[in-house]
């Protein structure tokens, strides 16, 4: 097989920067919840980076261990879809049933197409694709924050 590209006789032209996401606000905690401990700290890096309180799971029962702890005030839960033992999907529907308030946001290293196939997510579920970059995941939780009302109740609980 051959891969044929034109040529360009000019220098490609920059890139336009995003706007940097914006920072957390004071007392905003996410919880992250995947089973790869690399990926699991580079989102930590990234959400602490901008301001953010982080709690780290490895598993879909530490992290509903987490959620259910008394004066756990968890703003927001990223989850990865396909973890070992409970899935992404059904911790959220567990988290939902304890805090029906608490955004919970997914992440997947498998394409959309494969989500949807395995019956994994709903199209309406937020779903950023992995990897992703540092920039991307702390825009990706700040907007969903500020959808949901950010510090919402969680806040009332622990005023930080």
């Amino acid at each position: 097989r051959k891969v044929y590209f034109p040529s360009v006789n000019r220098a490609p032209e920059p890139e336009e920067a995003a706007d940097p996401p914006a920072p957390a606000r004071a007392g905003e905690t996410v919880l992250i919840v995947e089973d790869e401990p690399t990926v699991r700290q580079l989102t930590r890096r990234a959400l602490e980076g901008a301001g953010y309180r982080v709690v780290e799971a490895a598993d879909s029962e530490a992290a509903l261990s987490v959620v259910t702890a008394d004066g756990a005030a968890v703003n927001l839960v990223l989850t990865d879809v396909v973890m070992p033992g409970m899935n992404g999907k059904e911790l959220a529907r567990r988290v939902q049933q304890l805090r029906p308030d608490l955004p919970v946001l997914f992440t997947s290293g498998y394409t959309d197409g494969e989500i949807a196939r395995r019956g994994l997510l709903e199209a309406s579920d937020p779903l950023l694709q992995k990897p992703y970059s540092p920039g991307s995941i702390v825009r990706f939780v700040r907007e969903h924050l500020d959808a949901a009302g950010s510090l919402g109740s969680a806040a009332a609980a622990d005023p930080a």
